[in-house]
This record gives C-alpha cells, sequence and structure tokens, in this order.
C-alpha cells in the first residue's frame, strides 16, 4: 500500500514538474543590436521620453515600427534594420511603460499619443510621407492616431478590432483607402478580426491578406509561413506609398 501511495505522489510530482516547464518562457530569440541606428528620444506631450532607434536612409519616406503590448521594440529591430540606403528610413521606439521608456506599461488608452509623439518627430526631421506598421496593440494605436493625418499608410499585424479603450473599428471607415491588414488563419482572434475589418468597413479586399499558419504579429514575418508573411509585408508597404 505505501509503494503505491509513493507511486502515485511520484506521478502527481512529475505531472506537476512538466506542466510549470511548459508554463516557462523560452529563450528570447536573438533581436540584434541596431547598431545601424541612431539612439534617439521622442518626446510626448506630457513630457515623458519615448526611447527609440532611427535607420537613416531615404530622406523623405520613413516606415516606424509599432510593437505589441508587454514587447518592446527590440521586436522590429530585424525588418526595421534590414534595408538598402535608398530604402525608406526606419523608426521603432518603446511604447510607454515598455523597454527603456518611461511611463506606466498599464497606460495603453495613450498608446495613440505615443503614435502622435513619433510622427512629430518623423515630421521635425523632415520626412514627408509615413507608413506605420503595427502589431496587435501596435495596430491599434496606429489606426486611432493616423485618422487626421492623411499622409500616413497604416499596415496592421493581427490588427484587433478594439484593444483597451481603443476601437480601430470604428475609426478605421475614415481611412479605408490607406489601411491593409495581415493575419493567419490559425490565429483565431486575429482572423477573426479581420474577417470583421472585411465585412464592416471599405478596406480594398487585395489590402486584406490572410495567410496560412497561426503565428501571431511579427512573429508572421520569422514562422513557418515566414516568406510569404514577409512578401505581403513588402508588397503592401509599396502600396501604402502611394496617393
Amino acid at each position: 500500500m505505501l509503494r503505491t501511495l509513493l507511486l502515485f505522489a511520484f506521478v502527481i510530482a512529475a505531472t506537476v514538474l512538466a506542466f510549470s516547464c511548459l508554463d516557462r518562457p523560452g529563450a528570447r530569440p536573438d533581436r540584434g543590436t541596431a547598431a545601424g541606428a541612431q539612439t534617439v528620444s521622442i518626446p510626448t506631450t506630457d513630457e515623458l521620453e519615448l526611447n527609440a532607434r532611427l535607420w537613416v536612409r531615404d530622406p523623405r519616406r520613413v516606415v516606424i515600427y509599432l510593437h505589441e503590448y508587454g514587447d518592446d521594440q527590440t521586436s522590429w529591430w530585424p525588418t526595421a534594420d534590414d534595408g538598402t540606403p535608398t530604402d525608406p528610413s526606419a523608426i521603432t521606439f518603446d511604447f510607454r511603460g515598455h523597454g527603456a521608456s518611461a511611463g506606466r506599461h498599464d497606460d495603453v488608452a495613450s498608446a495613440p499619443d505615443d503614435v502622435r509623439a513619433a510622427l512629430a518627430f518623423a515630421a521635425q526631421r523632415g520626412y514627408q510621407r509615413v507608413v506605420l506598421v503595427g502589431s496587435g496593440m501596435g495596430a491599434a494605436a496606429a489606426i486611432e492616431a493616423s485618422v487626421d493625418a492623411p499622409a500616413v499608410g497604416v499596415l496592421g499585424l493581427s490588427a484587433p478590432i478594439e484593444f483597451a479603450e481603443m476601437r480601430p473599428i470604428e475609426t478605421v471607415g475614415r481611412m479605408t483607402t490607406r489601411t491593409a491588414l495581415i493575419a493567419t488563419e490559425g490565429d483565431l482572434s486575429a482572423q477573426h478580426s479581420l474577417g470583421q475589418f472585411r465585412t464592416r468597413t471599405a478596406i480594398p479586399a487585395g489590402r486584406l491578406v490572410q495567410l496560412k499558419g497561426a503565428d501571431h504579429g511579427q512573429a508572421m514575418l520569422t514562422g513557418t509561413r515566414a516568406p510569404e508573411a514577409q512578401a505581403a509585408l513588402q508588397r503592401l508597404i509599396k502600396e501604402l506609398w502611394q496617393p
């Protein structure tokens, strides 16, 4: 009887240990060092400083990459760093309370203000055309921040129809000709949101891209469908430069 109880206790302990290992986050991928970028600071209207990187290339056009909630700008560094001298310039930054930026990380309502601060920074640097590329929260904030900025295009990866106080599904109707979205069919929440954007807005069908797989956000660019996702990203960015 004692032997049976000890064996049962061992099985339970092993099971708990196995599940605890599954819950443990894996090793963080190598996101590079942004060695080709300048370290800059983006001031917000409420006097915070957002830690940022700037890759100076084309003096007229810039792509601003926006990370997800709980992540930081390093998730976009490999993409932003991959460019020739004639490609658009690139900016990444940490939303308030994320990465090396000041503020509270749960102040999601201010995420569009952070994006507006980045747009103001780009304008001060002389950039005339901007494409915002955002993932998750970053995509929602991009739509909210650029609705009254006609020279700004938005490309959302796994864009939600709502995120905390943000309601991009209600805002995007005023900017459908300069919005593009990508999601995977296995990312159920993002796939549902993509369907809502398709049926409830007038975003052109060619700019609503659904890929196979289940990767979320910028993970699409390194996942099982990476070549397809990267090709879609580049195609849509080029289209968004058009008037």
